[in-house]
């Protein structure tokens, strides 16, 4: 069953002016609209929290994802929303887990659309207390669930303590997302190359000195919905002939996230929520970048670039960001945002970072104990198996002795060494007795011969 029982209906109050938060079936899409857009004015929402994208992201949904509402009021007011998926998956690939998702479903395919600055739309007055509160409440849910799952978070949440007040654990996964503050680039009269390293900006020069063998190098900005259209099928071009001569499937690959970007540029541009821009040597394409903008943020999402434009020097990839950075500076905007990853050309460019984090709260369920034992086990392995840098430089890469199948092994052993019948032995091993030696034992005695010659 993928979903919460239908017509659940869960409410929690606190205090005087009390908060008031239910969790129940999200109404038509209608009501929903008039409901996220008159809190959207009042919140100091990201993107990927506005109707813009929320919007757009249900309008792709599947019948199958059965969409819950989670709202708190106060005085009869719209004080916070949140939409929920529940999805039905395993740990360990065996054992049955129910995890809930805040603004993603569970499914990797839809999943791909890859949300960021993710969170609750909150009214920006008490904004914290009324997080704490929504969470509270999911937490003190007795439906059956074992993971709240809120990935692509833009902002610290204060969840340890409230998790262990209701028997759960929090795992955080943190990433880094670059950004480029465009009042600093104004403040040096637009020059942004100044602000980068003398390496990143030598390469920027040579290339564009290349390119402008070709021709003028030119920046342009989609200016009506066709032309912004237009330039998305060609970045789709760019796009899958690079990841496909990688033996990637490239993004545009996934149907949904096709569809899904047809739609968010269909319904956005109008509001100037998408920005589309070309870059061109002459009349050579170099490449097309694809930003949403909002309140003065320039969200970098996708990319389709000429590597082969040219032989040598060509970086179509810095070039092209560097002039969307100068390009949106000139427009007024105040930051160029690269979104999470800890890419080099990210961190070459940018001029700050802050973190992002992909967080799960788990029930404290001795599944997953078992689960984050084998996650600590593995990291430990790997840690004591890695290279050291020495060994790096003296031996060719054949020689080295790698981790991962010695780690992919040990996992799987204990994974398919565990039965009904050993069930016991494998949690006494993994989850009550404080020992790695213990549990690496069990791997060589379940199946030794997934360890022996790596």
């Amino acid at each position: 069953m993928n979903g919460f029982a239908k017509g659940s209906f869960f409410v929690s109050t606190s205090g005087q002016n009390a908060l008031t938060v239910t969790l129940r079936e999200a109404p038509p899409v209608a009501q929903l609209e008039t409901q996220w857009r008159q809190l959207e004015a009042h919140a100091d929402a990201s993107f990927f929290t506005t109707w813009s994208w929320i919007g757009c992201w249900l309008d792709g949904l599947e019948p199958h994802h059965h969409v819950q509402l989670l709202h708190a009021t106060r005085g009869g007011q719209t004080v916070g929303l949140g939409l929920l998926i529940a999805h039905d998956g395993k740990r360990l690939k065996l054992l049955p887990s129910r995890g809930i998702y805040l603004h993603a479903t569970g499914d990797t395919a839809q999943d791909e659309l890859a949300v960021e600055h993710n969170g609750l739309l909150l009214h920006r007055d008490a904004a914290e207390e009324i997080e704490q509160a929504m969470y509270a409440h999911l937490m003190a849910l007795s439906q059956p669930w074992d993971r709240l799952e809120l990935p692509g978070l833009s902002r610290q949440q204060a969840l340890d303590n409230l998790a262990r007040k209701h028997n759960s654990v929090v795992r955080e996964e943190s990433r880094p997302s670059y950004y480029v503050d465009l009042e600093a680039v104004r403040q040096r009269g637009s020059n942004y190359l100044g602000m980068l390293s003398a390496s990143t900006r030598s390469q920027i020069r040579r290339s564009l000195k290349a390119y402008g063998e070709l021709g003028s190098v030119t920046l342009t900005e989609a200016q009506d919905l066709d032309t912004a259209l237009h330039y998305l099928d060609q970045l789709e071009v760019l796009h899958q002939r690079h990841w496909l001569a990688r033996g990637k499937p490239g993004a545009f690959a996934n149907p949904v996230f096709n569809e899904f970007h047809q739609r968010q540029i269909t319904d956005g541009f109008a509001h100037g929520h998408v920005q589309l821009l070309r870059v061109q040597a002459g009349s050579h394409d170099i490449g097309y970048l694809y930003n949403f903008v909002h309140r003065g943020q320039v969200l970098f999402y996708q990319s389709g670039f000429d590597y082969a434009l040219i032989a040598k020097h060509g970086r179509p990839g810095l070039v092209a960001h560097a002039l969307g950075i100068q390009h949106n500076a000139q427009l007024g905007h105040t930051a160029y945002d690269f979104l999470a990853g800890d890419t080099r050309y990210k961190h070459s460019l940018s001029s700050g970072v802050v973190p992002m984090a992909w967080v799960t709260v788990h029930r404290d369920t001795w599944s997953f104990r078992l689960e984050d034992r084998l996650r600590r086990i593995k990291r430990q392995l790997m840690s004591r198996t890695m290279p050291s840098a020495e060994d790096t430089k003296q031996r060719r890469d054949s020689e080295i002795l790698h981790p991962y199948p010695l780690v992919a092994a040990g996992v799987l052993a204990i994974m398919q060494a565990i039965t009904p019948a050993n069930m016991t032995e494998v949690l006494r091993t993994a989850v009550v007795e404080d020992s790695n030696d213990d549990l690496r034992e069990l791997m060589y005695a379940r199946r030794p011969e997934l360890l022996l010659g790596y």
